[in-house]
């Protein structure tokens, strides 16, 4: 029997549509539909959330140099993924403030604020940490949307990280010392990426790895966060004595 396909107006026969790939069968939408999508997309052994997150922790440069040399298929969109744990990121250190106020009245409003705002300056630090790697590395003939792919992959890792240490933290919150560390791990983590992508094979490409992690740590945790601090409305003068002591 010849079946019209519901996305692309193509006859086809057989369980799925030739041109779209969706399938034969589909009817009105139930509860019990997006439910198994929202759980097969998070768990799909090939290519789910859940699968996506075990490569990067295990196997972070091939995932990245697989994607980036066409299999887009196999894995969990990485732009989904950053997302999706950026999202959850923001909503569970914003229940830690919320705690951390109600337990010992911290009132830490610049901490709320740059769990807001964090994120939207990393999104903003992506373009130039891009171009630094792109120079950095021009002999690996990587492309500038290839190298914000790296990041995208990368950020997606750290903020998970991120979310285990901040659920990690809730029985720790009268210590209020994640912060620093927090930081340290989320360089560590891109450091740790950027080498099994690169895969060095001389001392010198260590070091480039190193140099670039070190500059993407000034770029994103002193610069943007003096500019996070300006728009909250910390006078400039403040903000001078605070990176004059910090030296």
């Amino acid at each position: 029997m010849t079946i019209t396909c519901k996305n692309c107006g193509v006859h086809f026969r057989g369980a799925y549509c030739y041109n779209c790939s969706q399938k034969a069968g589909t009817g009105r939408l139930k509860v019990s539909n997006v439910l198994h999508e929202f759980w097969h997309n998070f768990t799909h052994t090939d290519k789910g959330y859940m699968s996506l997150l075990k490569a990067m922790v295990l196997q972070p440069g091939v995932v990245i140099r697989e994607y980036i040399e066409g299999k887009r298929k196999k894995y969990f969109s990485p732009y989904t993924f950053y997302l999706v744990t950026t999202a959850l990121l923001i909503f569970i250190t914003n229940l830690v403030y919320k705690y951390e106020d109600k337990l010992y009245k911290f009132n830490n409003e610049y901490g709320q604020y740059l769990n807001l705002h964090r994120n939207y300056i990393i999104l903003c630090c992506m373009p130039f940490i891009a171009v630094f790697l792109k120079f950095i590395f021009f002999r690996r003939k990587y492309n500038y949307a290839e190298w914000v792919t790296f990041i995208v992959f990368t950020y997606g890792l750290i903020n998970f990280f991120h979310i285990i240490i901040q659920l990690a933290y809730f029985p720790l919150i009268r210590y209020h010392n994640a912060s620093h560390f927090e930081e340290y791990l989320s360089y560590f983590i891109f450091f740790y990426v950027l080498l099994r992508f690169i895969q060095p094979k001389k001392w010198w490409e260590v070091l480039q790895c190193l140099f670039i992690t070190i500059l993407i740590y000034f770029l994103v945790e002193w610069l943007a966060q003096l500019i996070a601090l300006w728009q909250w409305g910390v006078p400039v003068e403040k903000l001078k004595l605070m990176i004059k002591n910090s030296f």
